[in-house]
């Protein structure tokens, strides 16, 4: 390598992720981390995200884990994570007119209905578990909406799709891998189940143009490709999202301004979420590998390094926001936020998680006060997703 880096533990970056990467960003923005480096700085961050030499290194990341085999490693093996180049660019391609801002405009009513719905349930009790109430069930109920599945089989479906998204989380997925493997197992029957059934009787939903592309291609039907791609939405579509809900109460439990700001103009709600999302975002950062040497920020990197794209930690650089460690829409909005990603694998699922985010606080906004947060709130470790798993709030109605 061109020149020695600052070295952090784990224990550190887990501890104390502010003060950690806070002091990485003034030392150059890289850091030995174990046995792998990691940038801090927006600069480096987007630079590696953007990299072609940047490959996938999310299986890398299992194994480390402990987890070298079984259903959840197989599906993450022949997934769209961990795929580059062509094969990549085909999957992307196939789903870009599912995730485009139009067409989740178009899902939005239904979004709407599903959010107003819930937080009608909420207000009757003035309280409530804000993850299990609202978080969990609302990124489940668009997801089943946006595929086609049916009514009756969606709270099973989200059951399988909560259990699936343990295997995004570092801290858990280890100990809880037989379950993550029993609910991928499931899905993916599932998810068969329903290619088959849009093959024969086609549909409008996203499997059934999924299906009709992949029959137009002419390139043969491939209905198990077709199937590992919807448990793959569930990852872009449900567990980041999930976090990211979670995340926003937290964040405007403390600026009732914004909170009422959305409430008086629903069009705030846009700039409001984006800086929750730079500030408090679900994803703590990615790892990937690089296939070539490559210099990048004048750090040369040797071909087969683990790099931690730490982009937590770029969104709160104080070089590219004006207030980094503060939440404030105004003055944070000159500079692109990294949690979704950028490149070839920013999500897919972006478009979707802001409809939702947005809808979502204007239907709490415009019903109830200001939320307080009445106990413990457990957050995962912050590496890969995390979030709050339980979130207790209390609210007052609005006139």
């Amino acid at each position: 390598m061109a020149q020695n880096h600052t070295e952090i533990s784990l224990e550190a970056v887990l501890g104390d992720p502010a003060s950690t990467c806070a002091h990485v960003r003034q030392q150059g923005g890289v850091a030995q981390l174990d046995d792998r480096l990691l940038f801090a700085s927006h600069e480096l961050v987007t630079a590696g995200l953007k990299s072609p030499s940047f490959g996938p290194g999310i299986i890398q990341s299992l194994r480390l884990l402990g987890v070298t085999s079984g259903p959840f490693f197989e599906f993450i093996q022949g997934s769209s994570l961990n795929a580059s180049g062509e094969s990549h660019r085909n999957w992307r391609r196939q789903l870009t007119n599912a995730f485009t801002p139009r067409s989740m405009d178009a899902l939005r009513p239904h979004i709407r209905r599903e959010a107003d719905q819930l937080v009608s349930a909420a207000c009757t009790r003035g309280e409530c578990e804000f993850m299990d109430a609202f978080a969990r069930p609302l990124p489940a109920l668009a997801l089943c909406e946006l595929l086609g599945v049916p009514p009756a089989a969606r709270s099973h479906f989200s059951q399988l799709a909560d259990t699936m998204g343990i295997g995004f989380n570092p801290a858990l997925v280890a100990a809880h891998i037989a379950e993550v493997n029993a609910a991928v197992t499931e899905l993916g029957h599932y998810a068969l189940s329903l290619v088959k059934e849009r093959q024969a009787n086609p549909t409008d939903d996203l499997v059934g143009r999924l299906v009709q592309a992949a029959q137009e291609e002419g390139r043969g039907f491939d209905a198990v490709a077709i199937k590992e791609t919807l448990i793959g939405l569930l990852f872009a579509g449900y567990e980041t999202t999930k976090g990211q809900l979670g995340w926003m109460i937290m964040a405007l439990s403390e600026r009732p301004d914004l909170w009422d700001a959305v409430s008086a103009t629903p069009e705030l709600a846009k700039p409001i979420v984006e800086e929750v999302l730079r500030l408090r975002g679900a994803t703590a950062g990615v790892n990937r590998q690089t296939t070539t040497e490559v210099t990048i920020g004048g750090h040369t990197i040797a071909a087969g390094t683990t790099v931690y794209l730490h982009t937590w930690s770029a969104n709160r650089d104080e070089t590219s926001f004006p207030a980094a460690d503060r939440l404030e829409p105004s003055q944070n909005n000159t500079c692109p936020h990294l949690t979704f990603g950028l490149g070839a694998h920013f999500c897919i699922g972006a478009s979707m998680a802001r409809a939702e985010l947005q809808e979502s606080l204007i239907a709490w906004s415009t019903r109830v006060h200001c939320p307080e947060i009445v106990g413990d709130v457990p957050i995962s470790p912050p590496i890969g997703l995390f979030g709050p798993s339980r979130l207790p709030i209390r609210f007052q109605p609005r006139a």
